[in-house]
């Protein structure tokens, strides 16, 4: 199975704060990986989410959140690629 990582992003600042899994805990300087394996989501009828794995490199915690779920929590910080 093929594994698509990002590259490892920081936390620079807190806008608005969240009861999100993992992301409650986050503080300024936290550094986080986002990865999602490239399979097929489902099968059948329907459309299915596809989740991503989120994980805090800090403190080794980790959740899964679909696309839409991810983008409307990273809207609570800012966040930065750093080359690590």
């Amino acid at each position: 199975m093929i594994l698509l990582t990002s590259k490892t992003l920081v936390v620079k600042n807190i806008l608005k704060t969240t009861k999100a899994t993992l992301f409650t805990d986050l503080v300024v300087g936290d550094k986080i990986l986002i990865s999602v394996p490239l399979k097929n989501p489902g099968h059948g009828r329907g459309l299915y989410a596809t989740y991503l794995t989120i994980k805090n490199l800090n403190n080794n915690c980790s959740t899964r959140l679909s696309f839409s779920q991810l983008s409307n929590i990273l809207k609570c910080f800012e966040i930065e690629e750093i080359n690590a």
